[in-house]
């Protein structure tokens, strides 16, 4: 099979990418020709001794790296020289026998690459790792308010409505990017395959794909290997791990910490880095914030917890988090807000909350003073997750069924 994957960058900066790069190398390793496209380096270099995979990159800056503020907003818009790069490639290859596959485009290659594919006669397959198919800021987030948007996108109260992390200003830049890629790119409208990683996500993204799109549901790959179960009834440790972002219910997990007398012994950590960091170390100093992390010192952390608390309050689309916890036998208090519940048996393997309530919040964890029910929630982890692996290979078994079926209709 032929492959030609594409994706902002060419090493890890975030979930799209590990999956990006592991699909890359791991369907070339089972044989198929793979050409992965790279807007933005440094790449990888344990892609470059691969057999039967072919590495390009555009070697362009991140849009929100670019020295140049004005290039920045004008490529971030419609692209070009990104355009013209990935069409060279696509002229080597034939569209009635060459799967292309994306993954992120938002933050470099931007949407004039989809011009040029539908132009080639390729018809693409999306992964929905966020939700900038439909939504300005990618999240269906209102984030000063740190709440779930109901607006529709575009709609005149959506373009009116400063819901951006940074500013009104870019808000409206990335509306006029959003129109862009809908009325020139045919984002998502002329697109008719996208994997979606969750039951939730695709509830919320299905509304405004085409009527004909079809969703191919593939979960990422979770990079964890078989280890010990942890004792975490032993443990004493309640631990986060991503960024500290009102988006993530990092202040409600601060809150609860305060939020009833919890046994004296029990120890709160953070692991990650984010804008709200210097107010947590300010109001909440009894709480341990590590900064980020490498992914060892993340196993480290998880062999110490008890819990893993995950009070996402946006949608989410997976929750990576979780199942690594789960793989290791932590169970996992999960917000109901976001697609992670998924992974979480409630009352088997941990717990759901009600995103953004505080009290929920305290009441499920309430569950965990128990040793005796943390040991069945660790053990019921442990077995559960591995009696399904979401590991590398099932996953590119189950991409290649997927690109076999577009294959097998012609796109």
């Amino acid at each position: 099979m032929k492959i030609v994957l594409l994706n902002d960058f060419g090493s890890v900066r975030g979930g799209a990418d590990q999956v990006a790069l592991s699909e890359a190398a791991g369907l070339a390793r089972r044989g198929h020709a793979v050409t992965a496209l790279f807007a933005v380096g440094p790449v990888d270099p344990g892609l470059g001794s691969i057999p039967g995979l072919a590495v390009e990159c555009l070697g362009k800056s991140d849009i929100l790296q670019d020295p140049s503020r004005f290039r920045a907003m004008r490529v971030g818009l419609w692209d070009r020289a990104a355009a013209d790069w990935v069409e060279r490639t696509l002229q080597l290859h034939d569209p009635s026998t060459t799967i292309v596959h994306i993954h992120s485009w938002t933050k470099a290659l931007s949407a004039s690459v989809f011009q040029r594919l539908r132009r080639r006669g390729f018809n693409p397959v999306i992964t929905v790792h966020d939700f900038f198919l439909a939504c300005p800021n990618g999240t269906f987030h209102h984030h000063p308010e740190n709440v779930v948007c109901r607006l529709a996108p575009l709609g005149w109260k959506c373009m009116g409505t400063q819901c951006d992390r940074r500013s009104y200003a870019h808000k409206l830049w990335r509306v006029a990017r959003q129109v862009g890629q809908s009325w020139a790119g045919g984002v998502p409208k002329n697109i008719r395959h996208f994997i979606t990683l969750s039951e939730a996500s695709e509830a919320v993204i299905r509304p405004f794909l085409p009527a004909a799109a079809h969703c191919h549901r593939v979960t990422n790959p979770v990079p964890v290997s078989r280890q010990p179960r942890v004792d975490a009834a032993g443990n004493r440790q309640i631990t986060f791990v991503g960024r500290l972002t009102g988006e993530k219910g990092v202040l409600d997990l601060a809150q609860a910490s305060r939020s009833r007398t919890w046994p004296s012994d029990w120890r709160w950590l953070l692991a990650g880095d984010g804008e709200l960091k210097g107010r947590l170390q300010r109001e909440y100093p009894e709480i341990r914030l590590t900064g980020w992390l490498e992914r060892d010192a993340v196993n480290a952390c998880l062999s110490a917890a008890r819990v893993l608390v995950f009070p996402s309050v946006w949608h989410e689309t997976f929750g990576l988090t979780i199942a690594e916890a789960l793989a290791r036998g932590v169970p996992v208090i999960v917000s109901d807000s976001c697609a992670g519940r998924e992974l979480v048996q409630h009352g088997v393997t941990g717990g759901h909350f009600r995103g953004g309530n505080v009290e929920s919040l305290v009441e499920a964890l309430e569950a965990v003073r128990s040793d005796a029910v943390v040991d069945q929630w660790s053990r019921a982890a442990h077995a559960t997750y591995w009696e399904r692996p979401m590991d590398l290979e099932r996953h590119l078994t189950e991409l290649e069924a997927v690109y076999a079926r577009i294959l097998s209709v012609g796109g």
